[in-house]
């Protein structure tokens, strides 16, 4: 097995389609109960497995691409750019282009989710034995009970949940009622049960990989809305239809 030109392409052929099918089925039902980390894992084996893979189906008819294909390859594979006295290879300049960028781009990402991180650490002393009692409540009804704690941190706006390892509820530093802090806590704290935060990381770890095709920004906004109307979904489906209506005006107004 070994990665070429074309089997690379085909990587990105096919993750494309992969996002493609993502955005169609966002709003299917079935679709949005399945979708979790196994879903974006499945996106990063298919990129790998059809890079470093070269097969072909017995059915399969080659198609002649003479006027193409080879044309626009050949022109790829052969362009040199002119440095002083050398000559390097298009291909390569563009290769670590692309490296230097993701690199870069992993790099700002980390260091920004450890900075959220870290703040979320400074204010976990900042306890709130309301926001406690109503954490507990929520544990109660919960069908998964990952550890999760939660804190006061003043300089944020909205409620917000973070940490892959150490999971934390930072909240505003803000008054709220009683149904809407049970609320508010449910939803973040079914983002943890669904495992979302690690579904965002290895999306934006995607999205940083491969910055240069378009349709990755499709497939992190997707995400995005499919793991807010999962975890709307699964709040309220023990829910009555006025307690439905009461969380969902809730979320609108908090967040």
């Amino acid at each position: 097995m070994s990665v070429t030109v074309f089997s690379f392409a085909m990587s990105v052929v096919f993750s494309v389609i992969f996002i493609l099918a993502i955005h169609l089925l966002r709003k299917q039902p079935f679709f949005l109960y399945s979708f979790g980390v196994h879903t974006i894992l499945g996106l990063y084996v298919l990129c790998l497995f059809r890079a470093i893979a070269v097969f072909e189906f017995p059915f399969t008819m080659p198609v002649s691409l003479r006027n193409t294909y080879s044309t626009v390859f050949r022109a790829v594979w052969t362009a040199h750019i002119t440095l002083g006295d050398s000559k390097i290879q298009l291909l390569l300049v563009l290769c670590g282009i692309w490296a230097v960028a993701a690199v870069a781009l992993i790099v700002q990402f980390l260091w920004k989710s450890w900075k959220v991180a870290r703040k979320a650490r400074w204010y976990a002393a900042n306890r709130d034995s309301r926001a406690e009692r109503v954490l507990e409540r929520v544990k109660r009804e919960s069908w998964r009970t990952p550890a999760v704690k939660v804190c006061i941190c003043p300089t944020i706006d909205i409620p917000m949940g973070t940490g892959i390892f150490r999971h934390y509820i930072c909240l505003p530093d803000r008054e709220y009622g009683g149904e809407e802090l049970y609320c508010v806590l449910k939803h973040e704290y079914t983002h943890f049960c669904n495992h979302d935060l690690t579904v965002k990381f290895l999306v934006h770890l995607f999205c940083c990989i491969f910055w240069w095709n378009p349709a990755v920004y499709l497939l992190k906004r997707d995400v995005s809305q499919v793991l807010e109307i999962r975890c709307d979904i699964k709040v309220t489906e023990k829910f009555s239809k006025k307690e439905r209506l009461e969380y969902l005006l809730t979320i609108v107004r908090v967040l």
